[in-house]
């Protein structure tokens, strides 16, 4: 009989070590599991998407055989001196002048030509042009027409996204005017300066590479311009509106390409907060485990404690 006893008492004691072991390991187990859990699940909830800007426009060198299929041989142009322009008042961004300028190398070739582009292409107009291109109130082929190339990604008719809202800054006295009419408030009037600079730097970055496009575009040396083998004024002037309507178009392609990724980042964004939501509900589901496993130890255990405390005071 105290054989028995024995036993019992040392599997009582062995049970008692072991499950102390056991919920030692086990609960060290969930709670590294559910610490990582928990942050992994806090991050993939609060990750944000990726988004990207900046378009670009197209090379002149990738888009120039959609203009020029084929190198035409044209007479040497004349040596006759080029007549100074009137100087002009008005100041323009110094941009836009880089364009003009390398747009006009292209009609040096006879006088009819050069007389016919200081009238009817006036830097202005240029300038007009542009603002109406980057606030997006332009379609490929507005001023192409006939000449945009067939072949070109875009079509005749493609809307070019909107660049910038041309706004101006609310700055000075015009503070206290929009103040006082009731519209905006400081939190409203910073939001919309904001916006105008941000507006104003994309317009810049546009122009630039524009200019820069344009400048690819020039004669080469002492080689002619490709485009004065179009003898026609109007059908010249219509083609080099159609190279920049290529330009525009790589502009378009880059820009899709940027929507495309940053929706797809948008969805894998939605998804990981998802995952993430779904780990932190997995977190609370671990800790209610880890309770419910104590408690049922703590119960055990009391009852063996309980029973050992029942045989003392029997003996």
């Amino acid at each position: 009989m105290n054989m028995v006893k024995k036993i019992f008492g040392f599997i009582e004691d062995y049970l008692s070590v072991v499950m102390r072991v056991v919920l030692t390991i086990a609960v060290s187990i969930i709670l590294i599991y559910t610490l990582v859990t928990a942050v992994t699940g806090y991050m993939m909830s609060n990750k944000e998407p990726t988004v990207k800007t900046g378009a670009n426009g197209a090379d002149y060198s990738n888009i120039e055989e959609l203009i020029f299929p084929k190198q035409v041989s044209v007479p040497d142009p004349d040596e006759e001196d080029i007549e100074d322009e009137e100087e002009v008042e008005r100041v323009f961004d110094p941009k836009i002048e880089a364009i003009y300028e390398s747009m006009r190398l292209h009609f040096t070739d006879e006088r009819a030509n050069r007389e016919q582009f200081k009238e009817n292409f006036k830097l202005e107009n240029l300038e007009a042009v542009i603002k109406r291109i980057a606030k997006g109130d332009y379609d490929l082929g507005d001023l192409s027409r006939q000449a945009f190339p067939r072949t070109a990604e875009c079509r005749s008719g493609d809307p070019f996204p909107e660049i910038s809202a041309m706004n101006e800054l609310i700055e000075g006295d015009m503070v206290d005017e929009a103040l006082a009419s009731g519209f905006f408030d400081e939190e409203s009037i910073k939001a919309w300066n904001d916006a105008a600079k941000q507006d104003e730097r994309n317009y810049q970055r546009f122009l630039s590479q524009l200019a820069n496009f344009w400048e690819d575009a020039e004669p080469r040396g002492s080689l002619p311009s490709q485009y004065e083998s179009i003898t026609s004024y109007r059908q010249r002037e219509a083609t080099v509106w159609a190279t920049n309507d290529l330009f525009l178009c790589g502009w378009i392609k880059s820009q899709d390409a940027l929507d495309a990724e940053n929706a797809k980042s948008a969805a894998d964004a939605k998804a990981a907060n998802a995952e993430g939501d779904r780990k932190l509900m997995t977190v609370g589901a671990s800790l209610v485990a880890v309770f419910t496993f104590f408690a049922a130890f703590a119960l055990v255990l009391l009852s063996i404690i309980l029973v050992r405390i029942e045989k003392h005071l029997s003996k």
